[in-house]
């Protein structure tokens, strides 16, 4: 009968399951590390994948279930947006002649045969409920159920079917304590108001209504497309879809359109006005937005999962040695340790995977209850995965290999005798391949900086990070050197490192890379935050807390609206805001003489194909100096007749702005000279030129200081570098008296001991509008989505780099059991075990992050670069910046919780036994031994 040719798998798979169950320990640590690595993996994959929404959601949350597509009025001019109208520029001179009825017949007309419009219209409102008031919020007024349900998912109670109903988004129905029944005042943009009651709170969406009202309520734009109250809104219907061709045709006309056809099948960037000449994105299927991830997964895998199982496979070295000895060839051998590994890898795969997805889903669903669309839906493909959890039993049995092969060469009798192999080839080898990927890496981001090529700077940066990590013995041995002048158990924990670098080396490099993934997230998240925030134009200092008149007030009202501030908020010394009362427009003019800088060149710089000119002439058609064209500040501005006009100030109120340069602001105000905010309207002579323009159609009406239209008045100037259009020109009360320009007060401003709460803030708002009818705002730092996505995968990293480092130490301490009996036989104390095990799991994090922190900003800025030059040239709007505090946190909490829970998990009292072999040293059997010489 001839031999099964599964006979000797089955024994191997046996013998494998023996083995990990008398060395379970070590096995569970082993099978840690792999879920580890794969729910990391699985995790990250699943925030990447659900912070964007599908074609499919975005489209049901736009459109509903049944609308080919949503039509927005912008402008009487030509329009330019995205596929999914997230941009929309739209800007025009010109009136619109057609009224409300013959735009849309223009709009069938230019719509697929059979189609029909459903009524709608949008606008801010501002909500006030309980004795508190939000600011402007965006509401739509439109039918929400039939082909339109599904728009808007009910989280509570129902939609809006009756006038007077309204629904409101989760967020806001917490903000201002809204239940179903409760009633809640509408203020629109034209003044008009109607109270509404509450019929119900949809769940998050990435829609932008906070508020959906039925038709008939409060938003209304008569016979035209736009009124001050809101604006025309359309949803399609029919059964012919509208083509991207159709979205560019709408455009022409003045209107922005969301098409459900365009959403799930996007058009290339090359037919797309907005992105033609873009360098082209990666298509929505390809695998490049996750090659990074994937490659990120597979080194971390190897560096956490080879040393787990290269100790696994020390643990077992005395096992394999007893089955040669009795017989077993080295076939035998390799079967047994690859069977192992394969189901230590299986096992460790889908426990992981199942921590990963469950994980996501839980942080998803949390945030949905709380009304925060950021995860709309949990997006975790299959595929994925089945991807990473075969990645993480490929690693397995790949780091399986060489103990398998070095067990087949092993003489069983050196093992059983406690003679290990020599070190030294193997650290000549990583030597030299650690000088090689150090050096290719260094070379890949020379070249990628001379070419320029932005695909180079990242494989460069992992090339020489790797590099980086492979130099961990030098550190290891650095560490030990100077561990004569720590306490005992310090000292014993790095003297045991570096007497056992190997498996040191490998417990640093786990950590070490998990602290790379760290702060190479946190300084790319960081510099495109930075990228995002440049267009932010703070109005003063963080938490400072402003008012707006609607209208010029007298001394009466602004000393109510500073009592309701001080009464509501822990605000001290409000400042009215005095502006120049003029029907003309007074403004600093740029001197002629300077060029065009670069943020007013056209385009900007952020999406250009081309470098600016060295030199554009302030007159060019490219250059479009007037600061409002790059404030998109979202708070109501101070104006007065003309405008924006300028402040009127001794210093007093520059000062509780707290900007930057206030002082040296509020100085040269008390010295009788205006301050400008821009270098290009300070002229070469030190003075400024101010104009008084009249910006309307027809002629200069016969009213009081319209005479002085045209003139241009030349006054010595100081200039601060102030963002913000609200304040591009500041004069002393002396000079608008010398210049005959009245003062009013437009608002108030006061600075804050501490940050103000939300609550706070909602009922001091709804004080000062009960009060004077005005709005409150409060600066708050420029914020991001991106933001929150940073914060949880750092905590995702640090999770994986304090499990990683728990699960080395572990590994370290089964490894190094005949080194605790040494300290039990020459009489350590109970409590030695744990402060040890504490020392050695500090010792490992600490050198880890100080090795992933290199890597990790090395890579982070190798992102940033490729960014930066990804258009060909050297974009200079892409900051790179390090958030060390925050990753100083990060890594001090990675090295202190590695520690504390060292200190937990160790048992208090050393084992003692002497290896493998279970002998136990009894106390009272000490034998003095001598040598030839008698001495003992």
């Amino acid at each position: 009968m001839a031999p099964s040719r599964t006979a000797p798998w089955r024994a191997a798979l046996r013998l494998a399951r023996r083995d990990a169950l008398r060395h379970r320990g070590v096995t569970a640590l082993a099978t840690a590390a792999v879920a580890l690595v794969v729910g990391g993996t699985v995790a990250a994959d699943a925030l990447l994948l659900s912070s964007a929404a599908s074609p499919g959601t975005f489209a049901r949350m736009m459109l509903g279930d049944g609308a080919q597509a949503r039509i927005t009025w912008q402008t009487p001019g030509e329009v330019t947006q995205s596929p999914r109208e997230d941009i929309v520029l739209a800007g025009s001179d010109s009136e619109l002649d057609l009224s409300r009825a013959e735009y849309e017949d223009l709009l069938l007309d230019l719509l697929p045969p059979g189609s029909e419009l459903v009524d709608a219209a949008a606008g801010p409102v501002r909500a006030s409920s309980g004795g508190r008031a939000t600011e402007d919020l965006t509401a739509l007024e439109s039918p929400t159920g039939g082909p339109l349900s599904g728009m808007f998912v009910p989280a509570w109670g129902r939609t809006p079917e009756r006038p007077g109903e309204a629904a409101v988004g989760l967020g806001l129905a917490r903000r201002l304590g809204l239940d179903e029944g409760t009633e809640m005042e509408l203020v629109a943009g034209d003044g008009s108001s109607a109270t509404v009651t509450v019929v119900g709170a949809y769940r998050a969406t990435r829609h932008p209504a906070e508020a959906v009202l039925a038709p008939g309520t409060l938003l209304d734009t008569g016979e035209a497309v736009e009124s001050p109250a809101a604006s025309a809104v359309w949803f399609v219907l029919g059964d012919e879809p509208l083509t991207w061709g159709g979205v560019l045709d709408i455009n022409a006309a003045g209107a922005s359109a969301v098409s459900r056809a365009v959403v799930l099948d996007p058009p290339p960037d090359a037919d797309v006005p907005l992105l033609a000449g873009q360098p082209t994105a990666a298509p929505p299927d390809s695998l490049v937005p996750y090659t990074g991830l994937v490659a990120g997964a597979c080194l971390l895998a190897c560096l956490v999962i080879g040393p787990a199982f290269a100790m696994r496979a020390r643990r077992t070295e005395h096992t394999l040695a007893l089955i040669a000895a009795q017989g077993g060839d080295a076939r035998t051998l390799r079967r047994i340790v690859l069977c192992g590994a394969l189901a230590v890898g299986a096992a460790g795969g889908v426990i992981g995977a199942s921590l990963g997805a469950g994980g996501v889903w839980a942080v998803a669903a949390v945030l949905r209850s709380r009304g925060d669309a950021q995860y709309p839906e949990l997006v975790l493909p299959a595929t994925h995965t089945a991807l990473f959890l075969a990645l993480g039993v490929a690693v397995s049995v790949v780091a399986a290999l060489p103990p398998a092969l070095r067990a087949g060469r092993t003489d069983p009798a050196a093992v059983l005798a406690g003679r290990p192999p020599r070190p030294g080839a193997r650290r000549r080898g990583r030597a030299a391949l650690s000088a090689l990927l150090f050096a290719t890496g260094t070379a890949l981001v020379a070249a990628a900086f001379a070419l320029p090529r932005s695909d180079l700077f990242v494989p460069g940066a992992l090339a020489a990070s790797l590099g980086l990590l492979l130099w961990t013995p030098a550190l290891v041995g650095a560490l030990s050197g100077a561990a004569h002048r720590l306490p005992l158990v310090w000292r014993l924990a790095l003297r045991d490192a570096g007497r056992n670098r190997e498996r040191t080396t490998m417990a640093v490099a786990v950590v070490a890379s998990a602290s790379a993934l760290l702060v190479a997230v946190a300084v790319t998240t960081a510099s495109a935050v930075a990228f995002e925030g440049a267009e932010h134009r703070p109005r003063a200092a963080p938490d400072t807390v402003m008012v707006r008149f609607p209208d010029p007030v007298g001394d009466g009202e602004a000393s109510e609206a500073a009592s309701a501030l001080t009464a509501h908020l822990p605000v001290h010394d409000p400042v009215p805001v005095l502006m120049a009362d003029s029907p003309l427009w007074v403004h600093p003019l740029p001197d002629p003489e300077q060029p065009c800088p670069d943020w007013a060149v056209w385009p900007p710089v952020s999406i250009r194909t081309e470098p600016v000119p060295e030199r554009v002439p302030l007159d060019s058609p490219d250059c479009a100096p007037m600061k409002q064209n790059g404030d998109r500040n979202r708070q109501e501005w101070w104006e007065t007749e003309g405008g924006v006009n300028p402040l009127v100030d001794d210093g007093t109120l520059v000062r509780a702005l707290g900007l930057p340069g206030a002082e040296e602001a509020a100085r040269a105000l008390a010295a009788g000279r205006v301050v400008v905010t821009r270098d290009l309207d300070l002229w070469a002579d030190g003075n400024a030129r101010v104009e008084f323009a009249w910006m309307r159609d027809g002629e200069v009406p016969d009213v009081p200081g319209a005479a002085d239209a045209g003139r241009v008045l030349e006054v010595p100037a100081t200039v601060v570098d102030w963002p913000s259009a609200q304040y591009e020109l500041v004069v002393p009360p002396s000079v608008a008296r010398e210049w005959g320009l009245a003062a009013a007060t437009v608002g108030m401003a006061a600075g804050t001991t501490r940050a103000p709460a939300g609550a706070e803030v909602d009922r001091a708002r709804a004080a000062v509008r009960e009060a004077t009818g005005a709005d409150l705002f409060v600066e708050r730092p420029y914020s991001s989505p991106r933001t929150r996505q940073m914060a949880l995968v750092l905590g995702l990293a640090a999770v994986v780099a304090v499990g990683s480092s728990l699960v080395s130490v572990r590994l370290a301490a089964a490894d190094s059991r005949r080194d605790a009996a040494t300290l039990v036989a020459v009489g350590a104390g109970p409590g030695t075990g744990r402060a040890l095990g504490a020392a050695r799991s500090g010792v490992v994090a600490a050198a880890g992050v100080l090795l992933g922190a290199a890597a990790g900003t090395g890579i982070g800025a190798a992102r940033v670069a490729a960014e930066t030059y990804r258009a060909g040239f050297a974009n200079p709007t892409w900051p790179l910046v390090v958030p060390w505090p925050l990753v100083s946190v990060c890594l001090a909490g990675v090295v202190a919780a590695s520690v504390l829970l060292a200190l937990v998990l160790t048992p208090v009292r050393l084992s003692a036994r002497n290896g493998p072999d279970g002998h136990r040293p009894h106390p009272a059997r000490t034998v003095t031994q001598s040598n030839a010489n008698g001495v003992p």
